[in-house]
């Protein structure tokens, strides 16, 4: 089974963007088509290893990789071409075998450049939200993405394309017709913020990552940071011109985040904000009662809210309940019964006298 190195602006990249120098484990691959018809004697090309094989007469495979750092093991992208089909799974943490769904795909080719109009090569680019996986450019500035049709969505799709080396990023929108495109790079954005908790600690080594926020959010190639002793951190090589959210969790805290708002001027830096982390150490306890102030017992009673933890449970034949397990601050407590009965009301994290009035349904 032979292989040979793929094309230089074609590689799904990791964030490393290298090649895998301590390859030591190997997962057999059987590759299947749409309709699961096994695509024997065809070449397919797997990233992040940039390595393109040629599938045996059973459709197989064999991929040589690292060891992941990952619980699930390695994730992996296959790549057909003519016609465009493309597939993901997860290689074992300890090799073995696994199967691949090839799906039917959309591609999209072009060309990254930078402020004087020259091909940027080595650039990373992302189709989003339909995956955070990226192609990296060639010394043409040239690229070619494709992603699962399944994985597309109607509206506000882009390109992602960045050079860390050289401080230049953008974000172009692309539809279900766009087949080539250019990318013009402009200097980057840097998005710094701090994580600390309700009484305004630093909390030090709290893992901060970064999503993209259009009509939708989606993860992005950005790589995750951790705060430092004083609880900052810094996302840097950004597009301009975007919303972001920023997404922080630490150890004994309930994870929550910020949204930057569209941030509409060009700059170097943009202040994300604070994110305050909660211990989820509190309860909220109460009775339910109905329009008449009459105790309803075994109504399903629950919370939500933003930065709380969503938790339920059912009223006791007095109607009372506790939810343990919330955060300080706001939170909004539900109940239901069934179609009949409704109710909801905003409280704070601790409060033990709660009085729920539900009415019903119309």
């Amino acid at each position: 089974m032979g292989s040979q190195p793929t094309r230089k602006g074609s590689p799904y990249g990791s964030n490393k963007a290298e090649d895998e120098p301590h390859a030591k484990l190997r997962a057999i691959c059987l590759i299947k088509g749409p309709h699961g018809r096994t695509l024997t004697g065809q070449t397919v090309t797997i990233y992040p290893m940039r390595t393109s094989l040629k599938t045996d007469a059973e459709g197989k495979v064999a991929v040589r990789y690292a060891e992941p750092e990952d619980r699930r093991g390695r994730l992996a992208y296959f790549r057909h071409k003519d016609p465009d089909l493309i597939g993901s799974a997860w290689l074992p943490k300890a090799g073995g075998q696994v199967a691949v769904e090839m799906q039917e795909a959309v591609a999209v080719q072009g060309r990254v450049v930078g402020p004087d109009g020259e091909p940027v090569e080595g650039a990373q680019v992302a189709a989003l939200p339909m995956s955070s996986h990226f192609v990296l450019t060639d010394s043409d500035g040239a690229f070619d993405i494709a992603w699962a049709r399944e994985w597309e969505p109607r509206d506000n799709l882009c390109l992602m394309a960045r050079n860390r080396q050289r401080n230049l990023a953008a974000l172009v929108e692309i539809d279900e017709d766009t087949k080539d495109v250019e990318v013009a790079l402009e200097r980057t954005l840097t998005l710094a913020g701090i994580v600390e908790d309700e009484v305004g600690r630093p909390i030090p080594g709290a893992p901060v990552t970064l999503s993209l926020r259009k009509s939708w959010s989606c993860g992005t190639p950005v790589k995750a940071v951790v705060t430092d002793e004083a609880g900052r951190y810094e996302f840097a090589g950004l597009p301009q011109r975007q919303e972001y959210v920023v997404h922080s969790r630490a150890p004994n805290y309930w994870p929550n985040g910020v949204r930057t708002g569209l941030i509409l001027q060009r700059r170097d830096v943009a202040d994300a904000g604070r994110i305050i982390l909660r211990k989820p150490v509190l309860s909220v306890a109460g009775v339910v009662v109905d329009s008449n102030g009459k105790p309803v017992a075994q109504i399903d009673v629950g919370t939500k809210g933003h930065g709380q933890p969503q938790r339920r449970t059912k009223t006791n034949t007095n109607g009372e309940f506790v939810l343990r397990g919330l955060c300080s601050g706001t939170v909004e407590i539900w109940a239901k019964l069934d179609r009949e009965l409704y109710g909801v009301m905003e409280t704070q994290g601790g409060r033990g006298d709660l009085t729920l009035v539900v009415h019903p349904i119309r």
